[in-house]
């Protein structure tokens, strides 16, 4: 059910972790990544009851969070986004992504193109202040030193 009379019905699930990838090669990343455009991920997940995604800013990427924020404005206010970000970002900058959909920012040490913790030292009072969600990955061996919360154990 939707709170405005003109917004579209969407199947009331969400998916809490998609990543679109555009197929472009990335020089640098650990993985290539392949083809995964967000029209058929909302096919497949609409087959299966899901209408609302999450999208995670994959490891491919970096810091370059462009097509994710092209995904969440193909259909404002559908999706939400978590990004990757290099602790350089101006408030700004931070409330354009908050208007865009993002609600989260991954940090990566995993990934030769992912962010340092000393990015979290910078960013977390502002992620804070703007009631985001951190989103950590790190390998297995790491998840002691964190509470955490485990949103997903697949990859395609």
């Amino acid at each position: 059910m939707s709170l405005h009379a003109d917004a579209p019905a969407w199947p009331p699930g969400w998916d809490a972790h998609v990543h679109v990838f555009d197929g472009r090669p990335t020089p640098g990343a650990h993985y290539a990544a392949g083809l995964w455009p967000l029209a058929q991920i909302e096919t497949t997940a609409a087959a299966h009851g899901v209408g609302r995604l999450v999208l995670v800013q994959p490891s491919v990427y970096g810091h370059d969070n462009g097509l994710l924020l092209t995904a969440l404005q193909a259909q404002p206010g559908r999706h939400r986004g978590v990004v990757v970000l290099g602790g350089h970002e101006t408030d700004a900058q931070l409330d354009a992504l908050a208007d865009a959909g993002v609600r989260g920012v991954r940090f990566n040490a995993v990934s030769p193109m992912g962010n340092a913790a000393d990015a979290l030292q910078t960013l977390a009072p502002r992620i804070r202040a703007r009631g985001w969600h951190v989103q950590w990955y790190v390998t297995p061996a790491r998840w002691a030193e964190v509470a955490a919360l485990c949103d997903h154990h697949g990859l395609v």
